[in-house]
């Protein structure tokens, strides 16, 4: 029921609407009622499955003995606790932060960047469990902040429920479709 021009207001001051990190490198819009299906719903439930979300990056992780579920849980911890100060940040900030309060092999470095930081995707994927979402920008900045904080802690289901919601909204709009086609989309 929102109106381009209202989207403004609905996602920076009533907060019905979030903006939310997804693999695909684009933010979502949802509703906060939804924010949980589009959040914690596309986080892979298994370890083979987190490989594939993360892509390139899984191999990074592979050669420095991590698991996929640890890397995430140890990020994730890390980006939570960083955040908790209430204090929004940019990606690039965030970053920064996260950095000596990870182990190195989680940090490795970007020949692209110049600077040893947590692979893109990884961080991402931490956007997707939930961690973070991006709050008011800051001179014309995106800025991420606690996906907890944002919405006041109403975060809504987690886990299997949000991962069966979302599949079942994308069997609403897509279907007839097989479970490869989901993993595709999501």
């Amino acid at each position: 029921g929102v109106v381009p021009a209202e989207g403004e207001r609905a996602v920076l001051v009533d907060r019905s609407l979030v903006r939310l990190p997804s693999l695909r490198g684009v933010t979502h819009v949802v509703s906060r009622r939804d924010g949980a299906a589009f959040a914690h719903g596309a986080l892979a439930a298994d370890e083979a499955s987190l490989r594939d979300q993360l892509l390139g990056d899984w191999l990074l992780l592979e050669a420095a003995g991590w698991s996929a579920r640890d890397a995430l849980s140890k990020v994730a911890g890390v980006v939570s606790s960083v955040l908790a100060d209430g204090e929004p940040r940019t990606i690039g900030q965030l970053s920064a932060a996260l950095h000596g309060q990870l182990p190195s092999a989680l940090e490795p470095w970007c020949d692209d960047c110049g600077v040893a930081h947590v692979p893109d995707r990884l961080l991402r994927l931490v956007g997707t469990a939930g961690a973070y979402c991006f709050g008011r920008p800051q001179d014309g900045d995106d800025v991420v902040v606690s996906l907890a904080s944002w919405l006041d802690g109403d975060l809504g289901g987690t886990g299997d429920a949000a991962r069966v919601e979302l599949a079942r909204r994308f069997l609403q709009a897509f279907a007839p479709a097989v479970p490869e086609h989901l993993a595709a989309w999501a």
